[in-house]
């Protein structure tokens, strides 16, 4: 079977009334406009330096991943649902192409 092709183009929905909070697209919860929780603020500085890739678990659109990316990191993001990690991919720059893998 082919693989059907997307004429629409996925975004990012805007932040809450907050400005900070993003809902996800399947509703199943929100992320963080920018990295400000110690969590991801521990991830982006240890994945440049890791051993390997760094694994972004539940990435969402890829706050986290694209920062890490930033800093040189090599990044596996995994997101349950995929329409996210399109749009993770449309964000990150073509200079992180090879060092990011999405599933």
């Amino acid at each position: 079977m082919k693989k059907k092709e997307v004429t629409e183009t996925l975004q990012m929905p805007q932040p809450e009334s907050d400005g900070f909070f993003i809902r996800t697209l399947n509703n199943q919860g929100f992320m963080g406009a920018y990295p400000s929780d110690p969590y991801m603020q521990a991830f982006i500085k240890f994945a440049p330096q890791g051993p390997g890739p760094a694994l972004d678990i539940g990435a969402a659109y890829g706050v986290a991943s694209l920062e890490a990316l930033k800093g040189g990191a090599k990044v596996i993001a995994n997101e349950v649902d995929g329409r996210h990690l399109d749009i993770l991919k449309s964000r990150a720059a073509t200079d992180f192409t090879d060092n990011y893998t999405i599933f």
